[in-house]
């Protein structure tokens, strides 16, 4: 699947703490809100992907383009805990109570471990981006308190 290219909003209504954190974005690199966030190879915060000696942080609550910048020049960036939506193929009603893990990009996620990025747990299968509960669907709440 592509990597998020507009704002999405995950959110659920669930109450979750929103974080705000010093360390910055690496270069090179546009975050829309909703994405899953990890820290990069050399610590900043960058999209989601299921990546090696990566953690996980939250879901981008703000927009963010430090495209043309450095490591480092946008500070501040505000992460939310939570219940959100994501896309995960081929979800049942069999998936929920499953831990989940960050798949190939920032608003995906998978039953598969890859390289481990754990970053939730099914709380409801859903069949569109509007949370439609169904017993099957390409989409996912996932609870993801005590995983950032």
């Amino acid at each position: 699947m592509a990597n998020i290219n507009a704002t999405w909003d995950t959110l659920a209504g669930l109450p979750g703490g929103i974080e705000d954190y010093e360390n910055c974005f690496c270069d090179a690199v546009e975050i829309f809100k909703g994405a899953l966030v990890i820290t990069s190879a050399t610590g900043y915060m960058t999209h989601g992907a299921n990546t090696v000696a990566r953690y996980f942080l939250g879901i981008n609550m703000e927009y963010f383009d430090n495209s043309g910048g450095a490591a480092g020049d946008m500070a501040k960036p505000r992460l939310r805990n939570g219940k959100h939506l994501f896309k995960m193929a081929g979800a049942t009603q069999a998936d929920i109570c499953e831990e989940v893990y960050i798949g190939a990009d920032e608003d995906t996620v998978t039953l598969t471990a890859g390289n481990g990025l754990k970053c939730g747990k099914i709380t409801d299968v859903c069949s569109d981006t509007k949370g439609t509960k169904a017993t099957s669907g390409g989409y996912v709440y996932i609870d993801i308190t005590g995983y950032c």
